[in-house]
């Protein structure tokens, strides 16, 4: 082959693109390195969760997005007043909410996040945004425990929001995760098929082609 390409919508262990603690894996760097070995020549992933990991990587690397797309996928829900949400903030994240937001005519903000390095606990605190009797899109790149999205959905339906859905990138929905987000007031949990289960319900296909199209977007 001339070259390859690696079209790998979910990057596994990119939330570990730090040590929190001393003796800690750096992950991120290890799939870096078995990638460059096998001989790949540009990598293609969508909303890779901090865009630090791909600094790892030797060729070019390609973040695309499905926030719009996931966005969209709600306008058949007759949304009232529709809000995006980022659930932390940081600028990836404020990035894609602003993306999903633009895509579907909404104003959009976020919350701020705050990790426990030791313990893992998350803390979400509120801020203020006008919300009441309108339907609200959470827009997240991974769920796993759902701990995060489940903080931001509770603190949406306290400020009066009238629906509360999920859009993400990738539904791991690890254990009772979609219990804890279903007793956190949400409505609707949508991944795409970079993780296929029964949440899998936006294709990441056009995203990819558009970008094989085009050598690369963002």
């Amino acid at each position: 082959a001339k070259k390859i390409r690696a079209f790998i919508p979910y990057l596994a262990y990119s939330r570990q693109d730090r040590r929190y603690l001393e003796g800690e894996c750096l992950s991120s760097a290890v799939i870096s390195e078995i990638l460059e070995q096998l001989g790949v020549d540009a990598l293609y992933t969508v909303d890779v969760h901090n865009e630090r990991v791909l600094e790892n990587y030797k060729v070019p690397t390609y973040n695309l997005t499905a926030s719009r797309d996931l966005a969209k996928y709600f306008l058949k829900k007759g949304l009232k007043e529709p809000f995006v949400i980022a659930p932390d903030d940081e600028e990836i994240a404020i990035r894609r909410a602003e993306n999903a937001a633009k895509a579907i005519g909404a104003e959009h903000d976020y919350f701020v996040k705050k990790r426990d390095r030791y313990t893992g606990e998350i803390k979400t605190f509120s801020k203020e945004m006008n919300v009441k009797g309108r339907d609200v899109i959470i827009i997240d790149d991974i769920i796993s425990t759902g701990k995060t999205a489940a903080n931001a959905a509770s603190i949406l339906k306290r400020m009066g929001a009238r629906r509360v859905f999920v859009g993400v990138s990738h539904a791991l929905m690890m254990g009772n995760a979609a219990k804890l987000l279903k007793e956190a007031g949400v409505e609707e949990v949508v991944g795409t098929d970079s993780v296929m289960n029964e949440f899998a319900k936006v294709s990441v296909a056009p995203i990819l082609a558009k970008a094989i199209k085009e050598g690369g977007t963002s």
